[in-house]
């Protein structure tokens, strides 16, 4: 097969998950195209992905707004000016964009063309029906629960769903979210995203200290980080010493630092900001419980990534998380914005050396069992070739 991945950026560091689905595809041995706006060739990853095989192929959608690049395009394809001559500048900007799409898309050999997030896939909805092939995207969760609250996102979302082949879900919960707002639910499957259980080894753990150390990796949504914090807050009124490791994943953390400093608990919160695969790694070994307070993720990859290091995870129920964690073996789910249960179920963990060991083992059991590469490829695999 020949599948055109579309992303915004590659490789990028937090979306794992499809660096996995494109190196295996390419291992199987289909000609894989990647679409990317932004590209960096980063040595490591693509060493430890394989990701300079020949069955991959990366080509860069130069649609920056300037008139450098404008010219740059014009000259390589001076049809471009033609066909979008319009005596209104933004109407011309338009038609220039369109047919430097349309060109760009219609070079690359594919049977399949993926856009991997919905706000990719409605950021071309308007020359879907131009282009070659069949249409896949998928449905992650959090944007789409944010854009069906909005009049016209949702709109924008239903009508790219009705324009689409195949839609991907990462969770059974994003499915139901999606189906009322597509005329043909059969179309839609569920994938997993995967996780290299290989590249998770835990070296050590001191399960001896005196200050237990929780570790969460969040987006910037404020409430998650309110929820979070209380529970912090009510561990440490209760007496417990432990530590709260953050990683935002933006270096723009003053609201943060001031709901902490307000609260009392400098000396109990370290917020990291951003930090590469490897550093989220290290500090996953020292933690002792892996503490998800998100509210809207379908599928979250750092809870796998958490469950792989032979971490216990206390979250929310919320998203596809009953896809990832069975309550009582392998985690503790407790309802929606309850920081009391939070709070409950972690000290349970702390107060329990024994069950902290069985949840971690049972965790990473599951990603070795359901979440890996070989069973995100077979999906793929056998979704694309149903639509050939």
């Amino acid at each position: 097969m020949r599948v055109c991945i579309v992303v915004n950026n590659f490789p990028s560091l937090s979306e794992p998950f499809l660096v996995n689905k494109i190196a295996g595809l390419a291992t199987r041995g289909h000609k894989v195209h990647i679409v990317c706006s932004h590209f960096k060739g980063i040595e490591d990853i693509f060493l430890r992905y394989n990701l300079s095989s020949s069955n991959i192929v990366i080509h860069q959608l130069h649609l920056k707004r300037g008139f450098s690049n404008f010219l740059v395009n014009i000259v390589r394809q001076p049809s471009l000016f033609f066909k979008s001559v319009s005596i209104d500048r933004t109407s011309f900007r338009r038609n220039y964009e369109r047919h430097y799409c349309i060109s760009f898309f219609r070079r690359i050999k594919y049977d399949i063309i993926h856009f991997e997030f919905s706000s990719i896939g409605t950021g071309f909805a308007s020359i879907i029906k131009d282009l070659k092939g069949k249409k896949v995207v998928s449905c992650r969760g959090g944007m789409e629960r944010l854009k069906l609250q909005n009049s016209d996102k949702s709109e924008r979302l239903t009508r790219l769903l009705n324009k689409i082949d195949m839609i991907h879900c990462v969770s059974d919960d994003v499915k139901k979210i999606i189906e009322p707002h597509c005329n043909n639910p059969s179309i839609i499957f569920i994938g997993h995203p995967s996780v290299d259980i290989n590249a998770y080894h835990l070296s050590s753990r001191n399960e001896q200290k005196e200050v237990f150390e929780i570790l969460s990796i969040s987006r910037s949504y404020k409430r998650e980080f309110t929820i979070a914090l209380l529970t912090i807050k009510g561990l440490v009124d209760k007496g417990y010493r432990v530590h709260w490791n953050v990683v935002t994943g933006s270096d723009h953390n003053e609201d943060l630092l001031s709901a902490i400093s307000d609260m009392g608990l400098a000396s109990h919160v370290t917020v990291l900001g951003k930090r590469d695969a490897d550093e989220v790694k290290g500090f996953s070994e020292k933690a002792n419980i892996f503490l998800a307070a998100n509210e809207f993720d379908g599928m979250s990859t750092a809870i796998l990534e958490a469950m792989a290091m032979q971490l216990p995870v206390v979250a929310m129920e919320c998203g596809g998380i009953r896809e990832m964690v069975e309550h009582g073996v392998s985690g503790f789910i407790v309802p929606l914005n309850s920081h009391e249960q939070l709070a409950q179920s972690v000290a349970a963990l702390i107060d329990d050396a024994g069950l902290r060991r069985q949840t971690g083992l049972a965790a990473r059991q599951t990603i070795a069992e359901a979440f890996t590469i070989q069973k995100e490829t077979d999906t793929f695999e056998k979704a694309y070739r149903s639509l050939l």
